[in-house]
């Protein structure tokens, strides 16, 4: 039996048809899938320093998946899923399977469903302006942003519920709820030799995690190409441990994302703002940013071309930290499971610390390559 199992697995896994995950068992009611891809990109930057070679080979967050679900009658389905992903760059000694998704959860036809553990929060769905591989999209904070908690509780986040309903008139609603990070106590952050990492300012830097967030989101979707988003995000970290007074730390994010297709045309933009409230010793600091996307892309037969425009604008609490970045590229896919996309960013950087101004930038272009299974 198993292996009249393998010789009808492993040409499935090789030729299945589908980009995302290929069947390999479905009868009575149950069903496996296996799922993944491989994600390698060439990448040039005009500002490494320190030795470092101008091309370097990345992994983007290759990754591989297993999905159970089981048919329990009257239109309700129970299901679990498992994704890990690695490094395929790093070497032997580095190499760590990271934990991506895990969870288990039930859906019934017609209502929504709802899943526990480790998922992806429905916060990442909200931004559509977003049509590159590597270097667009704001609505995920990125570099500058005031966001300090170590535990992405707008992305992927465990020890957490998600609920989504089925889509009525159009209309999609969703929302996760995470009980705490993947940490139970925040810290002074150390070095390895046990020496206190200093923020840039000269300030302690805190390992915190989060014992208190959720994210709402509603996702439109009209009968004539015109698609409208929003979310909402809150989190509460854990005090510092070895502190006092006790300081809070609250982080919040709200964006709205519309876009509209005309045949193979698409264009997108997103408005948010993240902001990180920290209140140590009594004193309260708000560091806030403004988050502007704007996306377009055309497809024509196997291939599309796509730029984007990303613009981070934080206040005065962030050392009035700005982030601009220009975004061209193009993709070719040969099969539903093979791609290949070349891209261009230009990145723009500025910031006022006490010491002085500072502006940086830099031009990166990457040739990648997506293989699915």
């Amino acid at each position: 039996m198993k292996k009249k199992f393998l010789a009808i697995a492993i040409p499935l896994l090789v030729s299945g048809g589908a980009a995302n995950a290929v069947t390999l068992y479905n009868n009575d009611g149950t069903k496996f899938e296996v799922g993944g891809s491989l994600r390698l990109m060439a990448e040039y930057s005009d500002s490494r320093q320190g030795g470092d070679h101008d091309v370097k080979i990345k992994d983007q967050s290759s990754r591989f998946s297993f999905k159970i679900s089981h048919d329990l009658g009257n239109g309700l389905t129970g299901f679990g899923y498992l994704e890990y992903g690695n490094d395929t760059q790093a070497s032997e000694k580095d190499f760590d399977l990271k934990n991506r998704l895990g969870n288990v959860g039930m859906k019934m036809d017609g209502v929504g469903e709802i899943a526990i553990g480790r998922i992806l929060s429905p916060f990442d769905d909200v931004s559509m302006s977003d049509y590159s591989y590597e270097y667009g999209g704001v609505l995920d904070f990125g570099a500058g942003s005031p966001r300090q908690n170590n535990d992405n509780f707008i992305g992927r986040v465990s020890h957490s519920v998600r609920l989504q309903t089925a889509q009525f008139n159009g209309l999609t609603l969703a929302g996760s709820y995470t009980f705490q990070g993947d940490d139970t106590k925040s810290t002074i952050a150390k070095n390895p030799d046990g020496s206190t990492i200093l923020n840039s300012d000269g300030t302690n830097k805190y390992n915190r995690t989060i014992n208190n967030a959720y994210t709402l989101a509603g996702f439109y979707e009209t009968t004539f190409g015109l698609k409208i988003n929003a979310g909402y995000g809150y989190a509460e970290a854990n005090n510092v441990a070895d502190m006092a007074p006790v300081d809070s730390f609250k982080e919040r994010i709200w964006g709205v994302s519309t876009e509209y297709t005309i045949d193979n045309f698409s264009i997108a933009a997103d408005y948010g703002q993240a902001s990180a409230t920290d209140t140590m010793k009594g004193v309260r600091t708000t560091k806030r940013s403004n988050l502007y996307g704007l996306g377009t892309k055309y497809g024509f037969g196997k291939a599309k071309v796509y730029a984007g425009y990303y613009l981070k604008d934080g206040n005065k609490a962030t050392k009035e930290f700005r982030e601009q970045r220009t975004v061209l590229g193009t993709d070719y896919s040969f099969t539903s499971n093979y791609k290949v996309w070349l891209e261009y960013a230009n990145a723009r950087t500025r910031q006022h610390p006490e010491s002085g101004k500072t502006k940086e930038q830099e031009n990166k272009v990457a040739l990648g390559f997506r293989v699915f299974f």
